[in-house]
C-alpha cells in the first residue's frame, strides 16, 4: 500500500509539472472584452502607446459639443509663445454664440490674457472665450477653423470635421470617439493644458460685468471630491452638452504609471460619468504598459565596429529605440506574445532622426509603436554626413527580406567594381603631384544608409605597399532593419619603404607596377571569397511574422510537441492509477464492512449467554444449513430445467414463462 501511494504521488506531481510547462503551447491570453457602457459611443485608449483597450462605435459620427474646446486650447498653446499676451474681446466674439449657451459674462472691449482665456474656456466652457482666442491666433474664426481641421488631420483623425472653436451645433461639426481620443491623447501630453484642465477653480480678473472679478469652477464632477461621481485617479477632463450632442465627456486618468484617456459620446446624465468610470476600471484592471526599449533587442544589436561612409559607430549603436515608447498588453501576457512589423512610411508626429517605425500588435489589436532612430550625436561628429541626407532616402532604397538575393548579387558586383578600381589605380601612372590631385575632393562617397553602397578613399601613392592597401571598400547593407548584412573592409597602411611605386618628382617603376598587379589580383580574389563567406552573417530578423528562422521554428515546435505528448502520457497514467486506486479503496471498504458485521454478530451471541464452544458449534451448524440450502437450490434448478425441457418436447411447443 505504501509503495502504491508513493507511485501515485509521483505520477500526479509529474503530470502537474508537465501541464504547467505546456500551458503556453495551447493559447495566448485572450484580449479582455468584459466591458459594457450605456452611452452610444465610447472608447478607452492608452495615452502613451495609443492602444485601444475597448471601443464602442468608435468610428460613428457624433456631435462633440464643448469637448471641441480641447482641440481649440491645444492649437492656442502651440501657437502662443507668451501666455501673458492680452486678448481683446470683439463684438463678433461675444455675440456670435447661441443664445443661452455657456458663457463667462464677458463683454465687448474686455481684455484678458491668453492664460485667463484658457481657464475661462476649459473650466467655465465660455464660448465667447473660444471665439476671442480664435480671432487672436488666426485673425478670424474661419482661418482658425482651418487650423483645427489641419491639426486633426495631423493627429490621424479620419472621422472629424470642425466648423467652430466652441462646439456649437452645426451639421458640419462632428467627430468620433476614436478621433476625440487621439485629440485628447495629444492635448493631455501638453503639461500646460493638463494643468489648466485639472484646476478645480480659478479667479478671473475684474471685468465690466464683474468689477471685483469672478471665480470660475470646473464642470467635470469626477474631479470634485464632494461629488458622488468623484474618481480618485482622474487628472483632467472636459464636459460637453447640447440638445443634439447629448452629454459628452473626455477624461484623463493616471494610475501606477499608466495613463488612460476615456471618451463618451451621446450619453445621458449621469450615465456618462458611470460609463467613464467603467472604462477606466476595465483598463487599469486588465492591462499593463511595457517599455519597448527594455524588451526589444532585435533591431539594435548591430556590431560596434560598423562604419558608414567612414563614420565610425564603435562607441554607440547605429540604431536606437526611444526609451519612452511603450506598448499595452493584457496583464497575463508577455512581450514575446506580440508581433512587430517594420514600415518605412512614418506615422506623424515622428522624431526628426527616425528612419523607420515598428508597429506592434497582439491578436490583431494595435498595441503601440516605436521609431528606429539614427544616433544624432554620432551623425553630428562627422562633417561629411549631415542629418539632412536622411531626407534623401526613399522607400525603394531600403531593402526588405524579399530582395535579399538581389542585395547579395549587388554586393558581389560592388566588390568586383572595387577590384577593378584597384587594378586601374595600380596601372595608372601619376607624374603630376600638384595639390589638386591630392585633394580630398577626389574621394567619392556614394551614400545609401540601408541599401547597398561602396565607399573608396584615394590618397597619394608613394610606394607599392601603400598603394596595395590604399583602396578601402565598405559595403553597406541593412543589418539593423530586415536582416541584411553590413560588412566593412578596413584599410591598413604600412610605413613607406625605399622601393616606392611613384617618386615625388619622377616616373613609376615598371617592374614594381607589374608586381603590384599580381599582388593586387591575389588580394582581390581573397576579398571576394571573404565577402561571399560573410554574406550570411549578422542577419537580424524581427519577431512575429518576420521572426525566427524556419529551422529555429521547427525546433521550437518539436520541443513543445514533445512536452505536450509527455503531458498526455503522464495524464493517461494518472487517470489509470486513479481508477485502480478507487477500486482498491472500494474493496477495502467492503472488507471492513464484512468484518464489522461479523463482530456485531459475535457480540449478540455472547450477550445471549453462549460459551465459545457453543458459539462455534452453532456457527458451524448455521454454515452447514447454508451449504445445504445452496446445494438443494442447485438441484431444484437442474430438475426444473429438465422438467421444462421434457414438457416442451411432449407438447411440441415452448412452455409458458412462469
Amino acid at each position: 500500500m505504501k509503495r502504491f501511494s508513493c507511485s501515485f504521488l509521483s505520477i500526479f506531481l509529474s503530470s502537474i509539472l508537465a501541464l504547467f510547462f505546456c500551458l503556453p503551447v495551447f493559447a495566448a491570453v485572450d484580449w479582455p472584452s468584459d466591458c459594457d457602457i450605456r452611452s452610444e459611443g465610447g472608447i478607452v485608449m492608452d495615452a502613451d502607446s495609443g492602444a485601444i483597450l475597448y471601443g464602442k462605435n468608435i468610428h460613428e459620427h457624433y456631435y462633440p459639443a464643448s469637448i471641441t474646446k480641447i482641440l481649440t486650447a491645444l492649437i492656442v498653446l502651440e501657437n502662443s509663445p507668451d501666455l501673458n499676451e492680452i486678448v481683446t474681446f470683439s463684438k463678433n466674439a461675444v455675440y456670435n454664440v447661441e443664445e443661452g449657451s455657456s458663457s463667462a459674462g464677458l463683454s465687448p472691449g474686455d481684455q484678458l490674457s491668453i492664460r485667463d482665456c484658457l481657464y475661462a474656456l476649459l473650466l467655465k466652457s465660455a464660448n465667447e472665450a473660444g471665439n476671442a482666442l480664435a480671432e487672436h491666433i488666426a485673425g478670424n474664426i474661419p482661418q482658425f477653423v482651418e487650423m483645427m481641421n489641419a491639426k486633426a488631420e495631423q493627429l490621424g483623425c479620419v472621422d472629424s470635421h470642425f466648423a467652430n472653436p466652441s462646439g456649437l451645433n452645426n451639421p458640419e461639426h462632428y467627430t468620433s470617439a476614436y478621433d476625440m481620443a487621439l485629440i485628447a491623447k495629444a492635448a493631455f501630453s501638453n503639461e500646460t493644458l493638463t494643468e489648466i484642465a485639472s484646476t478645480v477653480y480659478y479667479d478671473l480678473p475684474p471685468l465690466k460685468q464683474y468689477p471685483e472679478g469672478q471665480t470660475v469652477y470646473i464642470g467635470h464632477k469626477m474631479l470634485k471630491k464632494n461629488f458622488s461621481a468623484y474618481y480618485p485617479y482622474a487628472v483632467a477632463g472636459k464636459t460637453g452638452y447640447t440638445s443634439l450632442a447629448g452629454n459628452t465627456l473626455v477624461t484623463y486618468a493616471k494610475k501606477d504609471g499608466m495613463r488612460l484617456v476615456a471618451v463618451v459620446l451621446k450619453g445621458s446624465n449621469p450615465t456618462h460619468y458611470s460609463d467613464t468610470r467603467t472604462l477606466f476600471e476595465f483598463g487599469f484592471q486588465n492591462f499593463k504598459t511595457i517599455h519597448i526599449a527594455d524588451n526589444e533587442t532585435t533591431y539594435t544589436s548591430l556590431e560596434n565596429d560598423l562604419s558608414i561612409a567612414g563614420l565610425s559607430t564603435r562607441t554607440k549603436p547605429l540604431l536606437s529605440l526611444s526609451e519612452t515608447d511603450t506598448i499595452t498588453i493584457p496583464k497575463a501576457a508577455a512581450f514575446e506574445d506580440t508581433v512587430s512589423t517594420l514600415s518605412y512610411d512614418l506615422t506623424p508626429p515622428y522624431p526628426s532622426t527616425a528612419i523607420a517605425e515598428l508597429n506592434y500588435t497582439y491578436q490583431d489589436h494595435f498595441i503601440g509603436r516605436a521609431y528606429l532612430e539614427i544616433d544624432q550625436a554620432m551623425l553630428d561628429g562627422d562633417s561629411t554626413m549631415k542629418p539632412e541626407s536622411l531626407e534623401t532616402l526613399s522607400a525603394d532604397q531600403l531593402p526588405t527580406l524579399e530582395n535579399e538575393e538581389s542585395l547579395s548579387s549587388d554586393k558581389s558586383s560592388a566588390k568586383n567594381s572595387a577590384d577593378n578600381t584597384a587594378r586601374n589605380t595600380a596601372d595608372a601612372q601619376a607624374p603630376e603631384t600638384d595639390d589638386s590631385a591630392k585633394s580630398n575632393d577626389s574621394a567619392i562617397f556614394p551614400f545609401s544608409l540601408f541599401g547597398q553602397g561602396k565607399t573608396a578613399e584615394n590618397t597619394d601613392i608613394e610606394n607599392p605597399d601603400v598603394q596595395k592597401n590604399s583602396t578601402k571598400n565598405t559595403d553597406v547593407q541593412s543589418n539593423g532593419i530586415q536582416g541584411n548584412a553590413l560588412d566593412n573592409v578596413q584599410d591598413t597602411q604600412e610605413p613607406d619603404t625605399p622601393n616606392s611605386l611613384t617618386e615625388r618628382n619622377g616616373e613609376p617603376n615598371p617592374q614594381d607596377t607589374q608586381n603590384e598587379k599580381n599582388e593586387g589580383n591575389e588580394q582581390n580574389e581573397k576579398s571576394r571569397q571573404n565577402g561571399q563567406s560573410r554574406q550570411s552573417e549578422d542577419i537580424i530578423q524581427p519577431r512575429g511574422s518576420m521572426g525566427l528562422s524556419s529551422q529555429n521554428n521547427e525546433k521550437e515546435v518539436l520541443r513543445w510537441n514533445v512536452l505536450r505528448l509527455t503531458a498526455i502520457v503522464l495524464l493517461f497514467f494518472f487517470i489509470v492509477g486513479f481508477i485502480q486506486w478507487q477500486r482498491r479503496k472500494r474493496r477495502e471498504r467492503q472488507l471492513q464492512e464484512e468484518r464489522s458485521r461479523r463482530e456485531r454478530r459475535q457480540e449478540r451471541l455472547y450477550e445471549a449467554g453462549y460459551t465459545q464452544r457453543e458459539f462455534n458449534r452453532l456457527l458451524e451448524e448455521r454454515r452447514q444449513r447454508e451449504r445445504n440450502l445452496n446445494s438443494n437450490a442447485g438441484k431444484n434448478k437442474k430438475n426444473s430445467s429438465k422438467y421444462l425441457s421434457s414438457r416442451h418436447q411432449h407438447h411440441g411447443g415452448p412452455s409458458k414463462k412462469i
